[in-house]
């Protein structure tokens, strides 16, 4: 058998690391004896793994009473700092409901995201798990440190990645022992208020650059469209090339048109993709303000829904009975319900969709369908046919892995976005704020570096203009805010740099 050595398999990379404890540990090891002790750090390694690995994390080690893990190994995707945040909130309120022998658990969680050295550079104490090192995993821990019980708290290079994904409450510059220089941190408080993704993440005041054509492309498409002959148009490209970013513009040219149209934003979410409908029952619930505990809710849901058909209203009171349902739990009947069901749901779906349109031209945008769960798949395949007859263009933002079977009906159109020109990554550059002061060659070397990707561009020109009068141009790295799949071929084997 050949054996690989340890810094073969071992590589430099970013990840987020999480590191999770359980509070007064130290006191509870005095008032139980060493059985019950051991039943309460087994429901805490039992749950805290559960929820790591639902987020895609892996556990690194267990630490005594504490658990390392880390998001963004062996593959890097662009959400990871967002699924380590969104595991900790999981995991903060999955620990306090659970009762142990000396009471109730409750935990601290510090986040932070960097460089670190990862693979089997050393023995795992989790079998076929990785080994992190370096200053990213100590700055997890030192935050896990500060935090009150309950608490998470995250550093700026997490809290840059998640923008308005969560709700922060901003600590303030920290003293960190070991570093030379207090620590910006924040506290993750809950999910975020907005459900667009673009919007949480990304910059909504910066021009549209190069994308003149497509935009052109699409007005067109709404011109047609409005006269009663539906179109389709699914906006395609690689992650962070600007899918969103022309959707948006596109809703906001929109609303000067005459008559101004009626727009519905439907979100999917990598998070929800086991979730029939969830972009659908998520409209519904921000559209009709709906609150399980509000006895009105039921009331502002029902002008959204179709009186039609004894089929339309039997679909109409099972989205009633999802939406109140404890959460999870409507989208659980749906799965137990079969396929009348389903039915039943599509055709009320469908008929609410064409009543709302009948009253104005109507834009249905629905971003990032290549995350979209197999029963919404369905639904946007039915309604692709059904707007033919009406004012609705119907706009759908998705990765080239997205080959619908309409992809080449004749009321459908397929734009693509490819990589913006150096001239243009110049004009955006500018305007990003404090963009407009930098050096023209730093301008020029960003515009080269970023390879046309607009959110690349952005990234890098935010994290220039943060550290000037740090960095000389020159040596300007690549941003930790940067999505993984950009930064991923700059991974370096630790054993290839010798």
């Amino acid at each position: 058998m050949t054996h690989t050595s340890p810094a073969a398999t071992a590589e430099r990379r970013q990840l987020t690391v999480l590191f999770c404890d359980v509070v007064g540990s130290t006191a509870l090891s005095s008032r139980l004896d060493l059985e019950d002790l051991r039943d309460v750090l087994a429901i805490f390694q039992r749950q805290s793994t559960a929820v790591i690995e639902a987020e895609r994390g892996r556990v690194a080690r267990y630490q005594g009473d504490g658990v390392l893990a880390c998001f963004g190994y062996p593959s890097a995707s662009e959400d990871d700092a967002e699924r380590a945040v969104r595991a900790a909130l999981t995991l903060a309120r999955g620990i306090e409901a659970e009762v142990a022998p000396g009471g109730r658990l409750a935990v601290r969680i510090g986040i932070a995201t960097g460089v670190v050295v990862a693979g089997d550079l050393l023995q795992s104490e989790v079998a076929d798990n990785p080994s992190v090192v370096g200053e990213t995993p100590n700055l997890a821990a030192r935050l896990q440190a500060l935090a009150e019980p309950g608490a998470i708290v995250v550093d700026e290079a997490t809290r840059r990645l998640t923008g308005d994904l969560f709700a922060y409450r901003d600590l303030g510059f920290l003293a960190i022992g070991g570093l030379t220089e207090p620590v910006r941190v924040w506290r993750a408080v809950s999910d975020g208020p907005t459900a667009s993704r673009f919007e949480a993440l990304r910059s909504r005041n910066l021009p549209l650059v190069g994308r003149k054509h497509e935009l052109d492309a699409l007005l067109q498409r709404w011109a047609v469209a409005k006269t009663g002959h539906g179109q389709v148009a699914v906006i395609s490209g690689d992650a962070g090339i600007g899918k969103s970013r022309v959707a948006y513009e596109l809703t906001s040219r929109l609303k000067t048109d005459t008559p101004v149209p009626l727009a519905l934003r439907y979100y999917c979410s990598p998070h929800h993709q086991a979730s029939p409908l969830h972009p659908i029952l998520d409209w519904l619930r921000r559209a009709a303000r709906f609150d399980r505990a509000d006895a009105q809710s039921v009331g502002r849901l029902q002008p959204l829904l179709p009186q039609g058909s004894e089929d339309e209203r039997i679909g109409a009171e099972i989205l009633t009975q999802m939406l109140a349902a404890p959460a999870g739990g409507g989208e659980d009947q749906l799965s137990h319900d079969g396929r009348r069901t389903r039915e039943l749901l599509l055709k009320a779906i469908v008929a609410t969709l064409r009543r709302l349109s009948s009253a104005q031209p109507t834009l249905i945008v629905v971003e990032d369908a290549h995350w979209l769960d197999p029963t919404s798949r369905d639904l946007l395949d039915i309604l692709v046919g059904e707007v033919l007859p009406w004012p609705v263009l119907l706009v759908i933002t998705a990765r080239q892995d997205f080959q619908p079977a309409w992809r080449y009906a004749s009321h459908a159109a397929l734009i693509e976005l490819g990589h913006i020109a150096v001239a243009d990554a110049e004009t955006l550059i500018r305007h990003v704020p404090g963009g407009g002061n930098l050096p023209i060659e730093v301008v020029h070397r960003i515009a080269q570096r970023a390879d046309g990707v607009p959110l690349y561009i952005e990234e890098l020109t935010k994290t220039i203009i943060g550290g000037a009068g740090r960095t000389p141009p020159a040596q300007f790295a690549i941003p930790s805010s940067l999505h993984p799949p950009l930064a991923s071929p700059l991974s370096t084997p630790v054993a290839a740099r010798g």
